[in-house]
C-alpha cells in the first residue's frame, strides 16, 4: 500500500498570497511532502553485477522538506532485510534482520549525494549509529559510497551474523566470551566490485579462544581488513 501526499496551490496558507512573481510561481507548484509505504516487498536481482536485494517494508513514513540546495528526509522505518548482497558469491549482509529507526537523511543537490550523519537505528533490537554518503550520479560518473557503523556492548556471535557468510567464517577463528564495542567501515564503488571492509573492535578483561591459543582476562583490540 502506497500513500503520497502533496501540498497543492489551493492548500497553501493565505500568507503566501503576494504580488511577488516568485511567490506566485511557488504557489502554483505542487510540492511532495509525505510518502507512506506499507506492506511492500522490494527485490532487485542484477546477475551481471552479481548483486541482489530483498527487503520487506512493513512501514516507511518519509517527510520531505525541499530547500534551494538540499532536500531533507525525516524517516520512520520498520523493515525486514531478507537479503542484501553486494556480491552474491559472498552471500548477504544483514540476512533476515529487522531494521527499525527514526532518522534524517539529506540530499545535497550540488554534489548529487545522499548524506547522513550519526543516525540511530536498531538491527534485531540492538542499537547502532551510522554515518555515510552515497553518490547518486550515473554509472558513467563512477559513483562511490562510504559508511561508518558503530555499536556498543554487542555479543560477538550476533555481530558476526550481520556480516556475510564468508566474513562470518573468517571471524569464527576467534571466539570471545563477553560483549564488545565494534565499528565497521565500508567503502567502494556502487556499480562494480566488492566494498573495502574495515572491522575494528575492543573489549576489556575478555577471554579469547582461538584454535592455537587461549587468552584470559585480556584487553583485546582488533583491526581487520577485508
Amino acid at each position: 500500500r502506497i500513500s503520497v501526499h502533496g501540498l497543492s496551490k489551493d492548500d497553501r496558507h493565505d500568507s503566501l498570497k503576494s504580488s511577488s512573481p516568485s511567490l506566485q510561481s511557488s504557489r502554483e507548484t505542487n510540492e511532495l511532502k509525505l510518502i507512506v509505504l506499507k506492506d511492500i516487498r522490494v527485490t532487485l536481482l542484477d546477475k551481471r553485477k552479481e548483486k541482489s536485494y530483498d527487503i520487506v517494508i512493513n512501514s516507511l513514513r518519509t517527510k520531505l522538506n525541499d530547500k534551494i540546495n538540499t532536500t531533507n528526509f525525516s524517516i520512520n522505518a520498520n523493515m525486514l532485510v531478507h537479503n542484501l548482497a553486494f556480491n552474491e558469491n559472498n552471500s548477504s549482509f544483514l540476512k533476515e534482520k529487522k531494521f527499525t529507526g527514526d532518522f534524517d537523511l539529506t540530499y545535497n543537490k550540488k554534489d548529487n549525494q545522499l548524506q547522513f550523519d550519526s543516525i540511530n537505528f536498531k538491527l534485531a533490537d540492538h542499537r547502532f549509529n551510522l554515518s555515510g554518503r552515497f553518490d547518486l550520479g550515473s554509472a558513467s560518473s563512477n559513483p562511490k559510497f562510504s559508511v561508518r557503523l558503530h555499536t556498543k556492548n554487542i555479543l560477538y556471535p550476533f555481530a558476526k551474523s550481520l556480516l556475510t557468510a564468508k566474513l562470518n567464517k573468517a571471524l569464527s577463528i576467534v571466539d570471545l566470551d563477553k560483549k564488545i564495542d565494534a565499528s565497521v567501515n565500508l567503502s567502494g564503488q556502487l556499480n562494480i566490485g566488492d566494498p573495502l571492509i574495515l572491522v575494528n573492535w575492543k573489549a576489556n578483561t575478555i577471554n579469547v579462544t582461538t584454535p592455537f591459543f587461549y587468552f584470559v582476562n585480556e584487553f583485546f583490540p582488533c583491526l581487520l581488513t577485508m
